[in-house]
């Protein structure tokens, strides 16, 4: 048994046993990896819609067509856990007509919005996702509409303004353009938009992160105590 030296791809110098097994350079490898990546982008294809404001606006305070406050509101569907909250009292859920200046009108179609040019708007997800996304319109003369993704602890994953080659310029009735933010993993547990008035309805997720079942566990951990037995037994031989 002697000490041996090995620079990884990103010039770290690793100095490890010559009986290192493959699992554990395999995991001091892995710590040397770049952080994960994140895009901005304008489809929404292979995403699935988790949103349901319809439901959260009838059932809390409102007249149905207008639900202020900050919330927070359950606003998921099919299962999925999503929460809505916001900064500014002014902030809404609505039904009815909503103007975005010279980006037309939104009218008839549940959406979730900042309604002033400084609120912020939240979705919390209760499982972490690796892409989000949303239909979104503005105001162009009111602030600088901006989507954000967050992690589990809250750190900022990534931020985009929606100005420039990814804004949005629509003059129809419940017209808009998706624009989400995709991770390079399952990182993402929330999603903001701030300024400029903006407007967001269904929200769409990918790459959900998945919990195993006990039983898939408990499978798993007998599989690898087998064969942790098996390389003692061969060892002693």
């Amino acid at each position: 048994m002697y000490w041996r030296t090995l620079t990884t791809p990103f010039g770290f110098t690793l100095v490890f046993k010559r009986q290192l097994s493959l699992f554990a350079f395999a995991a001091l490898f892995a710590a040397t990896a770049l952080p994960a990546q994140s895009l901005l982008t304008a489809t929404v294809s292979g995403m699935t819609q988790v949103t349901d404001f319809s439901a959260s606006c009838r059932n809390g305070n409102g007249n149905g067509y207008y639900c202020f406050g900050t919330g927070p509101r359950d606003v998921g569907k099919d299962g999925f856990v999503v929460q809505y909250s916001a900064t500014s009292a002014q902030s809404l859920i609505g039904f009815d007509v909503y103007h975005f200046v010279d980006n037309g009108d939104w009218q008839g179609i549940y959406y979730g919005a900042t309604n002033t040019d400084n609120s912020v708007v939240r979705f919390t997800f209760a499982t972490a996702v690796s892409s989000v996304g949303a239909i979104i319109n503005y105001s162009p003369k009111n602030g600088t509409p901006t989507i954000r993704a967050f992690d589990a602890s809250n750190n900022v994953i990534a931020t985009f303004g929606l100005i420039g080659p990814a804004s949005i310029t629509t003059t129809g009735l419940n017209d808009g353009a998706f624009r989400g933010i995709s991770s390079s993993s399952a990182n993402i547990t929330a999603f903001e938009i701030t300024g400029g008035f903006i407007a967001t309805q269904n929200l769409s997720v990918s790459g959900l992160t998945t919990v195993p079942e006990p039983s898939t566990v408990a499978l798993t951990g007998v599989g690898l105590l087998g064969l942790i037995v098996l390389r003692r037994r061969t060892r002693k031989q």
